[in-house]
């Protein structure tokens, strides 16, 4: 007869790792025999009881694992002959290298009967755990005849040859250029491969279909699953690819979903782990990943064609999606400055048509832009990816070759009380911080 254990192995793919792990109690009876806490993990278990504890209050019976680990389910088999309520109140507490977090305590006579069943715990708790621990509520002796710790049966899989870092930025395309210049710049100083994922930010794209990278930087190819690998944080190793992510507004930082740990690392010191993951957004402004990231060919011919048709142009850059501008006071500012020939890249199709009407014969329109009803065209699944993504980098390096760039102030958001050290947006600052790199323009759309 298949038992509750085998079945659960069986169904999910799990294994029992407590005859790994090294077992202690809090006290012997006199029915104790040798190692007779690590008989409830072996196969030396009695029939009725693996061991036996002195009567006393509170005593325990504890495991600490060969190694940190996840686990999934844990088991308690009491005793099968007499004596069953000594062990109906317990705690169970497992400790995750910081604490002991009790995950169950309850007053059960589980096994109760010849075909009963034992208590079951399931823990899919998202860190590591190196000990578990069982403490009886009551003074007496404590027994039980066996104890399962079930986690995932890993298939054998070579051991991972590389220290990278892996980068997923977040937010707009700014945010983002600013997390993979600073992963860039912790790769090389500690000698790792960097990989970037463009699928969780603002492109929901891959960069492959963009850019082209240099020798150790990848931008597609995550095969991390067929590999036995260390990560940091360690709350992603069971899968460092489809984990869950949630943003702390106060924080300003994504967390993984289930732990509340930041997913990414410290960059002032090395790790010995495998992989590195960081899934960040941030500001700030990063022309010089331009250093290094360069724009694919048809993306690069695209935008060039483009500005060589365009001619000489004075730029103007408005965002008023997620953030607002008085684009329509800003436009009255500006209109005596400008030159004969006037290019305005903007998220918003509402101000698009408005600067048609102000501007009329002098304004050329390069990419038209969907209705997106006031929302950001960055993260937005709703529109086509990648005319959207070509539409932002050409705009970009629209505003970047213009003869003279212009970008609106930013208004407050409703419950915002500052915007910070800038009232212009990161596009805007990245665009300004080209706009004055011209030799980096240059080489970007034409080649050293």
């Amino acid at each position: 007869m298949i038992t509750i254990t085998q079945f659960l192995c069986e169904s999910e793919n799990l294994t029992d790792i407590a005859p790994l792990g090294k077992a202690t109690q809090s006290s012997l009876s006199q029915w104790s025999k040798p190692d007779d806490a690590q008989r409830a993990v072996t196969e030396l278990g009695g029939v009725n009881f693996a061991f036996h504890t002195n009567k006393e209050q509170n005593p325990w019976w504890e495991l600490t694992l060969d190694k940190p680990r996840f686990i999934e389910y844990i088991i308690l088999h009491n005793r099968k002959d007499i004596c069953q309520e000594r062990s109906r109140k317990l705690t169970v507490e497992v400790f995750n290298g910081k604490e002991y977090i009790k995950i169950y305590q309850g007053d059960l006579l589980f096994d109760s009967e010849p075909n009963g069943l034992p208590l079951i715990l399931p823990y899919k708790y998202p860190s590591k755990i190196e000990r578990i621990k069982i403490t009886s509520l009551i003074n007496d002796y404590f027994h039980l005849s066996k104890v399962n710790i079930l986690a995932i049966k890993k298939e054998e899989k070579p051991q991972f040859n590389k220290k990278i870092v892996f980068c997923r930025p977040r937010s707009g395309l700014n945010d983002m250029f600013v997390q993979m210049q600073k992963c860039r710049k912790y790769a090389l100083t500690h000698n790792r491969e960097l990989y970037i994922d463009g699928s969780k930010g603002g492109f929901l794209d891959s960069f492959s279909n963009y850019f082209v990278a240099p020798d150790g930087v990848y931008l597609e190819g995550f095969y991390f699953d067929k590999y036995d690998f260390s990560c940091y944080p360690s709350c992603l190793e069971n899968d460092v690819i489809n984990y869950k992510t949630k943003r702390d507004l106060n924080l300003r930082k994504y967390l993984h979903t289930y732990s509340d740990v930041p997913i990414t690392f410290d960059f002032s010191k090395p790790y010995e782990e495998d992989i590195l993951v960081h899934e960040q957004s941030g500001g700030g402004f990063s022309a010089d990943v331009f250093e290094w990231l360069r724009l694919n060919e048809k993306v690069r011919t695209h935008i060039v064609d483009i500005l060589e048709k365009l001619g000489e142009y004075d730029a103007i850059h408005v965002r008023n999606t997620d953030y607002k501008t008085d684009y329509k006071t800003f436009f009255e500012e500006i209109k005596d400055k400008l030159g004969n020939k006037i290019v305005l890249c903007t998220d918003d199709l509402q101000c698009q048509l408005y600067a048609k009407s102000f501007f009329g014969n002098k304004l050329c329109i390069v990419t038209e832009l969907p209705d997106t009803q006031g929302k950001p065209l960055h993260m937005n699944k709703n529109i086509d990816r990648y005319s959207t993504n070509l539409n932002a980098l050409t705009d970009l390096f629209i505003l970047a070759s213009g003869k003279n760039l212009y970008f609106s102030t930013l208004l407050l958001r409703e419950n915002q009380r500052t915007l910070g050290k800038t009232k212009t947006s990161g596009f805007s600052r990245l665009a300004k911080a080209l706009h004055e790199k011209q030799d980096l323009v240059k080489n970007v759309l034409y080649g050293d």
